[in-house]
């Protein structure tokens, strides 16, 4: 890693307002800096990396007290427990209950969210614009990601509480960069081959890395720096390319068949490959630095940059989509064989193999129903009708979740899909189960003409 002197001064005069934001694109290097930060500092620093799934409000709360508990046993019991009643309770209670525990708090403490950019729930920003307004002095916010924040911070930045850092602050300097090429590689580059890439790159470090492994490749460096020309428009996908195209057939082949992966291990990799080798190919891709991000102190579970990622599922969307959905439900079998539900849940969706998803729902079901998971909507709109036809409880906790989460007009057109077909599965199904089915349709129907009603009313007033 190269030492960023400057950056970890900026990080550190985070820790005298409340909000850091890092605000970059893809490849500026915004999680390492923060991790070199963390590492060299003497605060306690709370890490929690997000992605897409933690858009479900009860999960991203709970990850972000997890994240604390990790240095502070014990801290947010009270938070956990209105988090299990449910999304009623929580929205509620949840965060005021995480400011006490904060306030409790004698050290100072730095709450890190990587990859910010992931949450798109508008509930969730209301509740962290909340957090923010009320955060104790001894506590800091440090929000990494790609695009600005929706959440409102006009004030903080009047009052100087918030440290902005941006993609012009996360570019390697000329200094830098030649700190990279001397130590991170040995192409023996001069100093004027560095600061002609480092101008074509304009300081994206990712874009230096890709080109420090096409370098590595060529046969005349002089040459392939001069046709690296900065005004191609595509220079990420060019690169990658040529990268790609200069690796082993097995190693692509592993590559590709493992993006699919959000995380991996070799036991899950080779439930995906079928490779009985697979921690050795982990172990080459992290030795070639080759956009593979170890998520333990023990490097035994991975991730592929995002961008890389992006990149080999395009490259995967050539090939057999009989082979891409095998891919995905043997990701989801080992998933699900070791206790990670949600996870099996996307892949099982991603391969198309929704029997199986309809059956992890149901098996789930009790868990689903006690923490009024948002993610299960998501899921539920990506099966096709047929799958949970005949699923009556699957049906009635959708149109629960549904009118829980104020889409009444979506619940109501599933009440009256509903009637009609328990009504037509009433010998398929036994007398309590149908009974019961029917029952709690009756309910939501008179529920639906309830609001629909009163909706009615207050148009008639208006």
């Amino acid at each position: 890693m190269v030492a960023r002197p400057r950056l970890t001064h900026r990080l550190n005069e985070g820790m005298q307002v409340k909000l850091t934001h890092i605000s970059a694109q893809a490849g500026y290097g915004k999680t390492t800096a923060l991790s070199q930060w963390a590492k060299q500092g003497d605060a306690l620093v709370a890490w929690m990396s997000l992605d897409a799934r933690d858009n479900d409000y009860i999960q991203f709360w709970n990850g972000v007290t997890a994240s604390i508990q990790e240095l502070v046993p014990g801290f947010g019991e009270e938070i956990c427990a209105f988090l299990e009643k449910g999304l009623g309770a929580s929205r509620a209670y949840a965060v005021p209950s995480l400011l006490n525990d904060l306030d409790r708090l004698t050290n100072e403490l730095a709450i890190v969210l990587d990859d910010y950019h992931f949450i798109e729930s508008a509930m969730i920003h209301e509740s962290l614009a909340y957090l923010l307004e009320h955060l104790p002095a001894h506590i800091h916010l440090y929000i990494a990601s790609r695009n600005e924040l929706a959440i409102p911070t006009a004030r903080l930045m009047a009052k100087g509480e918030c440290n902005l850092i941006t993609m012009q602050d996360m570019r390697f300097l000329l200094d830098e960069g030649h700190v990279f090429f001397r130590n991170m590689t040995e192409l023996g580059l001069t100093a004027a081959q560095v600061a002609e890439l480092l101008h074509q790159t304009e300081g994206w470090i990712s874009g230096l890395e890709l080109a420090a492994i096409s370098l590595r490749n060529s046969d005349n460096i002089a040459e392939s720096i001069r046709q690296f020309n900065g005004r191609q428009h595509h220079i990420s996908d060019y690169l990658l390319e040529e990268v790609f195209r200069h690796l082993t057939e097995d190693m692509r082949s592993f590559l590709i068949a493992t993006s699919i992966l959000s995380r991996m291990n070799a036991s899950l990799c080779q439930a995906v490959t079928g490779r009985q080798d697979s921690e050795r190919y982990l172990e080459r891709l992290a030795q070639l630095n080759l956009f593979i991000i170890p998520l333990d102190d023990q490097r035994s579970w991975y991730r592929y940059h995002h961008l890389f990622s992006d990149f080999l599922q395009r490259m995967g969307a050539r090939t057999d989509t009989n082979d891409w959905a095998q891919a995905h439900g043997n990701a989801a079998c080992w998933l699900e064989r070791n206790g990670l539900d949600e996870d099996a849940m996307e892949h099982y969706l991603a391969g198309h193999h929704y029997a199986d998803a309809v059956r992890l729902i149901e098996k789930n079901l009790d868990a689903l129903v006690q923490s009024e998971s948002i993610a299960f909507i998501r899921w539920m709109k990506a099966i096709p009708e047929s799958y949970f036809a005949e699923k009556p409880l699957v049906e009635l906790f959708y149109i629960t979740v549904l009118s829980g989460t104020g889409d009444h007009e979506a619940a109501s057109l599933r009440i009256g899909q509903a009637r009609a077909r328990f009504q037509a599965l009433k010998d398929k199904l036994s007398e309590p189960e149908w009974k019961q089915a029917m029952g709690n349709i009756y309910f939501f129907s008179a529920v639906d003409a309830f609001l629909k009603k009163g909706l009615g009313q207050n148009l008639r007033i208006l």
